[in-house]
């Protein structure tokens, strides 16, 4: 009993922490900027002036990038109706070493994995036939971001957590090269011991498994929780630590919910590996949220976004692994 009261309020502290830590911190935010204002006020009209030239200046620099006139526009119309809050963020989103680098090395990644990922073009021709305005979205999907539409592909949707990951238990049993888990929430509780026990089951079997969550996890999982699950066999990875530091960075989670079984079979949608996703734990009340099991071509391209971002922190970010094992078909393989 003793054990149990110490376990509670260990959790309960837990929670209460990074909650009074980040309520401090905005009331320190407050305050400075209280302090500014009132401090800066008789400088107004300079100021004024001087954040419609910089707007200008960057609205010049914008537009003359080579960029999609999209992301231009979405960059310039801010920047001219609130000079302020535009130029700090694009100050903070585009200028800043952090979240630049990482945008930086993102595109690198997708650029190199490309060469893996391709449109067949009998599919768009096909599917502009059935829907051209869709035809026409996924053209472009694919020649900005490298998402290109398949067909021979089946799809399974599941209303509830709870459904999904009955089949998502199944799938991971039969798998027999590898196990790719990319998730932005992982919780302790019954779904992540039951994901973590198949896990291991099948490392011992000799399949690979990677298995990747966000560094916003550390306000609720132990510092050593990557440690731990490694040393059940499994190639574990953390995206993004938190670290004490003030930077733009800090602002770059990864928010996909992604596994990949063997190149065939895979699952996305928007639940957690967390109890309250399958409703195993209530937290605000029944939850309801959705998934969808995929089975065959479109997985390459599931596989190819996880390879992206579980290198994108390697020491040399600029080179990248072999994508053959885990996109390449065995007739495509044989050709090489």
């Amino acid at each position: 009993m003793r054990n149990l009261r110490v376990k509670k309020r260990r959790r309960a502290k837990m929670k209460v922490q990074p909650i009074a830590i980040t309520s401090l911190l905005f009331f320190v935010q407050l305050i400075m900027l209280f302090e500014v204002y009132t401090r800066l006020d008789k400088y107004q009209g300079v100021f004024n002036i001087s954040w419609h030239l910089i707007s200008i200046i960057l609205a010049l620099f914008i537009i003359n990038k080579e960029e999609n006139s999209a992301y231009k526009i979405a960059w310039i119309l801010p920047m001219c109706v609130f000079p302020l809050v535009g130029i700090i963020l694009y100050v903070l989103i585009k200028v800043l070493p952090g979240t630049k680098q990482l945008s930086d090395v993102l595109k690198t990644k997708i650029c190199m994995s490309s060469q893996y990922i391709h449109q067949n073009e009998d599919v768009l021709k096909t599917f502009k036939e059935v829907d051209s305005n869709y035809a026409s979205m996924a053209k472009f999907l694919y020649e900005y971001e490298s998402f290109p539409v398949y067909a021979d592909t089946k799809l399974e949707y599941y209303s509830l957590g709870e459904y999904a990951f009955e089949s998502i238990k199944k799938e991971l049993l039969k798998a027999r090269d590898y196990i790719f888990i990319e998730f932005f929430i992982v919780s302790r509780g019954y779904m992540l011991t039951e994901v973590l026990d198949i896990l291991e089951k099948k490392a011992n079997e000799g399949v690979e498994i990677r298995f990747m969550y966000d560094g916003a996890n550390m306000f609720s999982l132990p510092d050593n929780y990557s440690e731990f699950i490694s040393s059940k066999g499994i190639d574990c990875k953390i995206f993004s630590p938190v670290k004490p530091i003030i930077s733009s960075y800090q602002n770059n989670r990864d928010h996909r919910k992604i596994i990949v079984i063997d190149g065939k079979i895979g699952f996305t949608g928007g639940i957690n590996i967390a109890d309250e996703y399958i409703n195993k734990k209530e937290r605000f009340g029944h939850w309801k949220d959705c998934a969808i099991r995929i089975e065959g071509h479109a997985v390459k391209s599931l596989a190819a976004m996880f390879l992206q971002m579980w290198n994108i922190n390697e020491d040399d970010k600029y080179e990248m692994e072999d994508y053959n094992t885990y996109l390449l078909t065995k007739k495509q393989k044989n050709l090489k």
